[in-house]
């Protein structure tokens, strides 16, 4: 009951937004000629382990087209979400949106400040045939951590002791909220002592019901049943997940039926499915869009000012709506290629506009966009980020809102709440950890260095004879119970 309580007050920053579409960019997006795509086309990889396996087969093999795709599947690369949602990788921790579950563990139990104990699922098999164990599992996160900055920063592991299926982690910190990050696509449990093998980044050897068989640049990945997945035989043979740019040619593909599912779909560009037939459902991802105001700017760093920008951007009242002090004009930056943001950048304009005061609209590229809000070069900043990712706020915290937040572009400080966050890293009991996230989140609401505008959505259509595709807050994701 504990746990459960805890997750609502710390997802409630979530539960506060309603929704808008989720627009992702593949990095195919910026190859331009034809030579340079067919460069790619060309350049086929294909798993040794399965060698054969790559060819098409025909019956229960699901087509999928997507406008995005990863530069491989090693989620020690930051492409974790990717290997969740082909059904190739598992974590220890699944988030289910309300709570977190376990996964490929078992049960789990917190010792003292730096030690966790996790018994692990018995009978999981790697897809290289080996069992999982304690030591493979250990081995895993110790991997992560070493290649991947970002993992190190959320799991500050300092040994690991292995016992057939229980797993004893040490942190060099306390990390009351672990397990929740163990349900980050970063730990994805891979089998680390095969990363020698050639092509390991994009033939990972994992867990899930899916194994890669060939990888077509970044255009298309060709995937296989793992015919012994510790949940049961898959339904589908494999799955077949294409790039295709464009909504009009992912329709176009549906109604002629040389795909079966599209996913990441701009929730705008939904209504172009409706002739072909298919079902839509909208999934509620964990990201969240906000604005974040520059406190260094002499008119924002006074607080009215900024209460005044909250209340007209939620288009509440305050002292007659308008602002009536000198006439303002703020420059709000975000990152080219995201039309959800763009159409919030736009709502945000009109509603400052209501209350007096005007917005320059100003759009970057992802490096200039990143320059400009690390060095300060903005009045307000449109981005995302998971508020509460996973069921825990912690992270978010540190990040955006911390003085020296990595994040935490705007400048925004509060003693009270580092000195409330600095006791959230330290503290394991789930009631004070409500009270003080909580507390975080009063604060950052009197302050009103922030406004939160609304959950991203992301649309996943299919055609009438596929079940099972979707998978709630993380996106698509195939599963073993996915059929045609």
């Amino acid at each position: 009951m504990k746990r459960r309580l805890f997750l609502l007050a710390a997802t409630f920053l979530l539960l506060l937004f309603t929704g808008a579409a989720l627009r992702r960019t593949s990095s195919v997006d910026a190859v331009s000629g034809a030579s340079k795509l067919k460069k790619l086309r060309d350049a086929v990889m294909t798993n040794a382990a399965f060698s054969g396996r790559e060819t098409g087969l025909k019956g229960t093999e699901l087509k999928i087209a997507t406008p995005s795709f990863p530069p491989d599947l090693d989620p020690a690369h930051g492409n974790g979400m990717y290997t969740l949602a082909c059904g190739v990788g598992e974590t220890l921790f699944a988030f289910d949106g309300v709570s977190v579950q376990p996964w490929l563990a078992q049960s789990w139990e917190n010792l003292d400040a730096l030690t966790w104990k996790i018994l692990l699922k018995d009978g999981v098999k790697f897809q290289n045939g080996k069992s999982m164990t304690a030591q493979s599992v250990g081995e895993s996160l110790e991997r992560a951590v070493s290649l991947n900055t970002a993992a190190a920063e959320l799991l500050p592991l300092d040994s690991f002791r292995a016992e057939g299926l229980t797993l004893t982690l040490r942190t060099s910190e306390p990390c009351p909220n672990l397990v929740y990050m163990l349900a980050n696509p970063a730990f994805v449990i891979v089998a680390a002592k095969s990363d020698q093998i050639k092509n390991f980044s994009y033939f990972p050897v994992c867990t899930g019901p899916f194994v890669p068989v060939s990888f077509v640049g970044q255009l298309e990945m060709i995937l296989r049943r793992f015919d012994t997945y510790h949940g049961g035989m898959p339904k589908l043979e494999g799955a077949d997940i294409r790039f295709v740019s464009g909504t009009d040619k992912i329709a176009q593909k549906l109604e002629n039926r040389t795909v079966d599912a599209a996913v990441d779909i701009p929730r705008e560009d939904s209504a172009v499915f409706a002739k072909s037939g298919a079902r839509t459902e909208t999934v509620h991802t964990n990201s969240v869009m906000f604005l974040m105001m520059n406190t260094e700017n002499p008119f924002l760093s006074d607080a009215a000012v900024r209460r005044t920008v909250v209340q007209a951007v939620e288009q509440k009242q305050a002292d007659g709506g308008r602002y009536t002090g000198k006439k303002l004009t703020f420059r709000l930056a975000l990152p080219a290629g995201d039309a959800e943001l763009l159409t919030c950048a736009e709502t945000v304009r009109t509603q400052l506009k209501k209350a007096g005061i005007d917005v320059t609209i100003r759009i970057y590229s992802d490096v200039f966009f990143m320059s400009r809000a690390r060095y300060g070069k903005f009045d307000l900043l449109l981005t995302s980020a998971e508020t509460a990712a996973y069921g825990d706020a912690q992270d978010f915290f540190e990040s955006y809102v911390s003085s020296g937040g990595k994040f935490n572009f705007g400048h925004y400080r509060n003693g009270q709440v580092d000195a409330e966050l600095r006791e959230l890293k330290q503290e394991f009991d789930f009631d004070r950890r409500i009270l003080l996230t909580g507390r975080i989140r009063s604060q950052i609401a009197e302050d009103a260095a922030f406004v939160f505008l609304g959950r991203r959505q992301t649309d996943i259509v299919t055609s009438k004879n596929v079940s099972g595709l979707s998978d709630g807050s993380g996106g698509y994701r195939l599963t073993a119970d996915t059929s045609k």
